[in-house]
């Protein structure tokens, strides 16, 4: 099973940059768990608690959706193949138990069965099986598999984060993350998630401190350390915040020609984020000659790898003078 990933469109964590959230925030899925040295130290967080009402429901949705989007995404099977799935749960094995929930839960070639897949979630995690507790957490927690337990979901990902797992620290992250007023604990989990060597939870705590979330103020300082651990571990998203950070002197001395560097190479990774501020350099002509041919074409990649911001900015570009705004910048 992959990892939940924040997804940019989906994440309201944004960098207040050119074509306003250009580089808006999100993880992907993760490396498997393991200590990094190079991470900075996580901070203690207060326990978290989120109030169950249609304010978090409907903040939640989005993240649920492109979390289930996610896990169905790949799921196959039928009859046959479910058939065997469960002889294996029936037999302990925790992986068998995690396939036949996803198929149960996607109906994916047989009949959905949404509580029959939550049954067989919390099989596999009482069998030690991570994607099953994830599926497990996030059921609780998005109200998809009929058994809305807001406080029993965090509690999931939090007991398991406790015991070394990058992905339930990450995914704990996100869910807090969409929720401006819990900056601080999911800030926490994020810092532990990149401790346990989980690149996009680092790069996920820099573009919270470059650009601040609900009452926590910015603070490029630190933005800066974390996503320098991710891309020099060759993570492109942390790659593009660096070099946009490089570019506007956030954090560190103005360096326009050493940003245009780690944004093309975040660009040359399929990076979305990193295309569309590549695209502002050069429309700018910010460490780089001016070049709009070269500008639209970096956004049309953004934008066709999923930027939002950077199809609105390829609009603008592509409106007669006389109706475009200023420019694609702030």
């Amino acid at each position: 099973m992959t990892t939940m990933r924040i997804d940019r469109s989906v994440l309201a964590i944004t960098i207040a940059v050119a074509v306003e959230s250009l580089l808006s925030g999100c993880a992907h899925s993760s490396r498997p768990d393991a200590t990094s040295a190079g991470a900075p130290k996580p901070q203690a967080g207060p326990p978290v608690t989120l109030a169950l009402d249609e304010n978090t429901t409907a903040a939640l949705a989005p993240t649920r959706d492109a979390y289930i989007a996610q896990a169905c995404a790949g799921a196959h099977g039928d009859p046959q193949v479910a058939a065997l799935f469960e002889k294996a749960c029936r037999a302990g094995d925790g992986d068998g138990c995690t396939k036949l929930g996803v198929i149960d839960m996607c109906g994916a070639g047989v009949a959905k069965d949404v509580k029959a897949a939550m049954s067989m979630f919390e099989n596999a995690c009482a069998l030690s099986n991570e994607d099953g507790c994830q599926h497990q957490a996030f059921g609780l927690i998005g109200d998809h598999l009929g058994r809305r337990d807001l406080p029993r979901g965090i509690a999931l990902f939090d007991r398991r984060c406790s015991k070394g797992s990058a992905r339930a620290c990450a995914s704990l992250a996100t869910i807090l993350s969409v929720f401006p007023e819990k900056a601080t604990p999911a800030l926490t989990y994020f810092d532990k998630a990149c401790t346990l060597g989980q690149d996009d939870a680092c790069a996920n705590v820099a573009v919270i401190e470059v650009n601040g979330l609900g009452d926590h103020k910015p603070n490029p300082e630190r933005a800066l350390k974390f996503a320098k651990v991710a891309c020099d571990r060759k993570n492109a998203f942390a790659c593009g915040i660096l070099g946009m950070m490089y570019v506007r002197g956030m954090g560190v001395a103005e360096d326009a020609i050493a940003g245009v560097k780690l944004l093309t190479s975040s660009c040359e990774a399929n990076e979305p984020a990193g295309c569309g501020y590549l695209a502002v350099c050069y429309y700018e002509g910010r460490g780089v000659a001016r070049d709009e041919a070269k500008a639209a074409e970096l956004f049309r990649k953004a934008c066709d790898g999923g930027n939002g911001q950077a199809c609105r900015a390829l609009g603008e570009l592509a409106t007669p003078d006389s109706n475009k705004q200023a420019a694609p910048t702030r």
